[in-house]
């Protein structure tokens, strides 16, 4: 960790990131706010340190940095700064002179000393070694002095002289006299002739880097021709065949002519002969040293072994693969390095294949030095001899454990599709249900609510509507939890203590848990963003599944809640979560268990392991739902005869928890208003009118909204709101809002709806004097609806 301080702040610097220390919580935690001072920067190294001027000295993203402050917040100050160290600390001197220390390096750093242009980019010859003799010389240009004919081979070196080591130099050589062409010799600083002919030549050196050509360099020599072939040489045989021809008898010169002509001939032959064996042979080593450098720079690892299978040869990749050098695996069977050897049918398959001269190709599991075990994709050839005789084996292995893993993250992401698709179709479907089924919840607790107010009952049939009302909400609870399983309706994810709505669900659970069975519970505070109630439905869903494993198992349900800290290899494990604290919610029970088929589709909705009756299915699939909004995951262990332990994720916050507001019980009452009621379900527009009445409004009941649409436009009737349903045929409830709005009438309006309230809170978002009331409602959350509108169009009037 590294300490540092910017101005009166002192700051940590650890893993690349900034930290703060809390006085209050006594506690490191991220600052963000730091980073967000410097432009374009991620991660930061080292202690950053301001100068006597005021810049900051950073090493940041892998460059060193100089700031300046300014008004909008630190820009680059301009001061050239050296690219090639990457400080960790920083000490200035008055008069500019930094020293910066790096990997056991202290530089010294002076801004007013110029930095020099690099050195143009010239190619220079150092060497030039004569195999032959022996002999080497050391000449950068010129002329060396010539040669004899024997020494027809050089080997020259050549270098760039002050070049930068930012960018490989490259080189292409030509021999004048000998090839008119460039010939690259890549970023080796050497170039090698052999056999060249008695000549003049002119060797050419030309340096390039990127897009730069640099300054050639030129080298003459001259190579001498055997004496024998010199122009003195054949003057002096011309003399000695006149005086042969002139002092032997005409006979004598036939026969010297002739034997003269066959000689040459064959000289000629033979050095026809000569020269093709020489360039057969050159190609042959080019050849021989292409396929070399091949082999040992193959990405395959290349084996080579009898017909018995004892290597012979081994590439460096066949080494990095076993993790045995070459001199370990020479001589080891080829059966040794699997995990396990080839089947009889396999090794009977693969012979049969090479007798036929064909390649066999296969996928085994090789265990190397270290024990890892690596799977691999092998093809065997079989080199033969010029009888058709196996001599060898040829054994090309591939490593594979990328690509067997990608293919299994694509199965499991095509997995997770599918059943992403079957949860949008089901969600699909619930809002349907839930939209009808909501309209006949409000008639019923609306209805039960009249009965109650106005009715003087005996107290039995007091306490049956009781019941109805009772399994009505009951039925409401019922589409919420379609509606979260469904993911149509957005919960409020607050900052709370999470202990707070698991111990809450419990008093529930020991409600109704059996004398059978014992509740262990541990809980730890933690603060994460989350929703009261959903938390409370994942705790009653989760023990509810557990007393029903263990009816016939007498035993304790163990409740527990703690902070962990998640790794990277967990986050990796349960998706989405990302490493790094959070809060563990661990339910376990001693029940009858799962097997791996039940525990494979135990969140599917809508399968149960219940008798019918007993359950729907959808318990653990809104538990699935739920977790999935709050950004957590799940881990579920089980065993038959075992018992069960759900696992769930909620990450931490740092934000502080919020405390439940109470709820105002009474509802306030109006003035008389004239009231429009709307809705298509005559029963819900009834109850509506009804409540409105005792809470002192005056409604008016419409069932159609094309003729609700009529009566707002007519000049005799003047309404102080409207209460209207949102899905009716022919003009929906925000059409018929923003009709009114577009003639320039702001009649406050409540929305009734009995879909999630987020999807049209965001459709009349720019409508003003409007609210979204969720059905089924109470007469007391109607009348604090329409109280909040009406208030709020009262105050705009009277600033107006």
């Amino acid at each position: 960790m590294q300490v540092f301080a910017i101005g009166d702040e002192l700051y940590f610097n650890a893993g690349d990131r900034i930290h703060r220390f809390d006085e209050a919580t006594k506690r490191f935690s991220v600052d963000p706010g730091f980073l967000a001072q410097l432009p374009g920067i991620t991660s930061i190294t080292g202690r950053p340190a301001l100068d006597a001027s005021g810049n900051l000295w950073i090493t940041a993203d892998g460059s060193l940095q100089v700031l300046k402050k300014t008004p909008d917040g630190w820009r680059p100050s301009g001061i050239p700064t050296p690219t090639n160290i990457l400080p960790y600390f920083f000490a200035f001197e008055d008069n500019g002179v930094v020293w910066m220390h790096s990997r056991r390096r202290l530089t010294r750093y002076d801004p007013n000393i110029e930095i020099l242009p690099p050195s143009p980019l010239r190619a220079l010859i150092t060497q030039v070694s004569l195999p032959v003799s022996g002999r080497t010389y050391y000449s950068g240009e010129g002329t060396l002095p010539q040669f004899d004919h024997r020494d027809n081979s050089f080997i020259i070196n050549f270098v760039t002289p002050g070049a930068s080591l930012a960018e490989p130099v490259q080189f292409d050589v030509r021999l004048d006299g000998h090839d008119a062409n460039w010939v690259s010799m890549g970023s080796a600083g050497s170039a090698v002739f052999t056999r060249l002919e008695p000549g003049d030549y002119v060797l050419r050196v030309r340096p390039h880097s990127g897009r730069q050509t640099g300054e050639e360099a030129t080298l003459a020599f001259k190579i001498r021709p055997p004496l024998y072939a010199t122009r003195y040489a054949y003057g002096l045989y011309v003399l000695l065949g006149v005086a042969a021809i002139f002092g032997a008898t005409r006979v004598s010169s036939y026969l010297g002519r002739r034997e003269k002509l066959r000689l040459e001939a064959l000289v000629a032959r033979r050095t026809r002969e000569l020269n093709a064996s020489n360039d057969q042979l050159a190609a042959q080593v080019e050849e021989i040293r292409i396929l070399s450098q091949a082999i040992d720079q193959s990405p395959v690892a290349v084996l080579i072994a009898r017909p018995h299978g004892n290597i012979v040869f081994a590439n460096p990749r066949a080494c990095e693969l076993t993790g045995f050098s070459a001199r370990e695996l020479i001589g080891r069977n080829l059966n040794q390095l699997s995990e396990q050897p080839l089947s009889l049918d396999r090794e009977s398959a693969a012979q049969a294949a090479l007798q036929r001269r064909e390649t066999w190709h296969g996928q085994l599991t090789d265990r190397s030095k270290s024990g890892r075990l690596v799977p691999v994709r092998v093809t065997v050839s079989a080199i033969r001899d010029s009888a058709g005789e196996i001599t060898y084996l040829l054994v090309l292995k591939e490593d594979i454990s990328e690509q067997l893993a990608e293919q299994e993250r694509r199965q499991r992401l095509e997995s997770q599709l599918f059943q992403s698709q079957k949860l949008e179709s089901l969600g699909t479907l619930a809002g349907g249900i839930a939209h009808d089924f909501n309209n006949i919840l409000t008639a019923i607790l609306g209805y039960c609510e009249l009965a109650k107010l106005d009715l003087d009952t005996p107290d039995a049939v007091h306490r049956d509507l009781e019941q109805i009302r009772s399994a009505g909400l009951r039925a409401k609870d019922v589409v919420a939890q379609i509606l979260t399983f469904s993911r149509q309706s957005n919960p409020k994810l607050v900052p709370l203590d999470l202990a707070g709505p698991v111990a809450e669900a419990l008093k529930l659970v020991r409600a109704s848990m059996p004398s059978t069975i014992d509740l262990s519970v541990t809980l730890e505070s933690g603060a994460v963003l989350a929703d009261f109630t959903q938390i409370q439905q994942v705790v009653l869903n989760l023990c509810t599944n557990a007393m029903h494993a263990m009816r016939e198992h007498p035993g304790t349900i163990r409740i527990s809640l703690r902070a962990i800290e998640a790794t990277a290899e967990m986050a990796a494990e349960l998706s989405p979560l990302q490493p790094g604290r959070c809060m563990c919610l661990t339910v376990a029970d001693h029940g009858t268990g799962m097997d791996r088929t039940t525990l494979d589709r135990v969140f599917d909705p809508f399968f149960t392991t219940k008798k019918p009756g007993e359950g729907t299915g959808l318990g653990l699939a809104i538990v699935q739902g739920i977790v999935a909004t709050h950004r957590g995951a799940i881990r579920v262990r089980s065993s038959l005869g075992v018992g069960s332990t759900f696992e769930l994720y909620f990450p931490v916050t740092d934000q502080n928890a919020e405390q439940p507001s109470a709820i105002a019980a009474d509802a306030p009452r109006g003035n008389n208003e004239a009231v429009l009621v709307l809705d298509d379900e005559p029963a819900v527009a009834r109850f509506v009118s009804a409540r409105l009445e005792q809470l002192n409004y005056c409604p008016t009941e419409c069932h159609d909204p094309v003729e609700a649409a009529a009566m707002l436009k007519h000049p005799t009737t003047s309404f102080a709101a409207v209460v209207t349903d949102l899905t009716m045929p022919q003009l929906t409830g925000v059409d018929l809002v923003h009709k009114l709005r577009d003639r320039g009438d702001d009649i406050p309006s409540v929305i009734i709806t009995g879909y999630g309230t987020e999807n049209v809170r965001a459709a009349i978002s720019a409508l003003p004097h409007c609210v979204v009331l969720q059905k089924p409602f109470s007469g007391e959350e109607l009348a604090a609806a329409l109280h909040t509108v009406m208030s709020s169009h009262r105050s705009q009037a009277r600033r107006g």
